[in-house]
């Protein structure tokens, strides 16, 4: 009879288990870090400037393997028009879209990630024109089959969503937009002196403390829970390169 009802309890974790779960859904809350000392989002938000990059260290085997880089993935800063910043990004799932940093930097958790800013400072109207370029080309689809040949398509991946932005306002020039890399963007900027490099933060995820299971088939459906949503989200973000 015991048999019989550990064989029911492990059949309904089972089943229930992919539903109970969010995979894809970032953590509530983070800290930063810089060299093992917490860094404050106030701390970070005064060094960032209009057109800052922020490169992304993130899972997908996909791109590192083709760049041989650790940098997985882009996105450019500007002012949030409700104060704060926000992050514009083409993303896998999303196509391109605007996200404050604070969403961003969740969906980033927990790896790392390493913010450029502008040499010199954009102007007013090279601001205003970096805006409108990035709010024109929110809505369309992600897609990186047309890195391979070079070609043009109706998606964006997300280091040519930045590169074609900074080229609408002369900051940046490729002739092939579309096969620009995080990594080959960030070594561009450097060695084109346009962008310079300044922090290298680490983003820790803040858990929630949880209650010790007062049965031991309560422990086995936690940990079953646990363990099931840590293997999605790395095949997630691994295999599928979707945080």
């Amino acid at each position: 009879m015991k048999s019989r009802s550990i064989f029911y309890s492990l059949l309904v974790t089972a089943l229930v288990t992919p539903l109970a779960i969010s995979p894809l859904q970032a953590g509530d809350s983070f800290s930063l870090q810089r060299d093992g000392r917490e860094v404050a989002m106030e701390q970070l938000e005064g060094k960032l400037r209009p057109g800052s990059l922020i490169f992304h260290e993130g899972c997908c085997l996909a791109v590192k393997m083709y760049t041989q880089s650790p940098y997985t993935h882009v996105g450019i800063l500007l002012p949030g028009k409700q104060g704060g910043w926000d992050v514009y990004d083409s993303a896998s799932g999303d196509g391109t879209r605007r996200t404050n940093l604070d969403t961003y930097l969740q969906e980033c958790a927990p790896e790392s990630v390493t913010f450029c800013h502008p040499t010199s400072a954009l102007s007013k109207q090279q601001q205003q024109n970096l805006r409108s370029e990035l709010e024109r080309q929110l809505g369309r689809p992600y897609s990186i089959r047309h890195y391979l040949t070079g070609s043009e398509a109706d998606g964006m991946h997300c280091s040519e969503f930045v590169t074609r932005s900074l080229m609408a306002i002369d900051v940046l020039h490729a002739n092939r937009p579309s096969r620009v890399s995080p990594a080959s963007l960030l070594s561009g900027i450097e060695e084109s002196e346009v962008y310079a490099a300044a922090d290298v933060l680490v983003i820790e995820k803040i858990l929630e403390p949880v209650p010790e299971p007062d049965s031991w088939y309560a422990r086995m459906w936690a940990d079953t829970k646990a363990c099931t949503a840590a293997c999605c989200r790395s095949w997630n973000r691994s295999i599928l390169c979707r945080d």
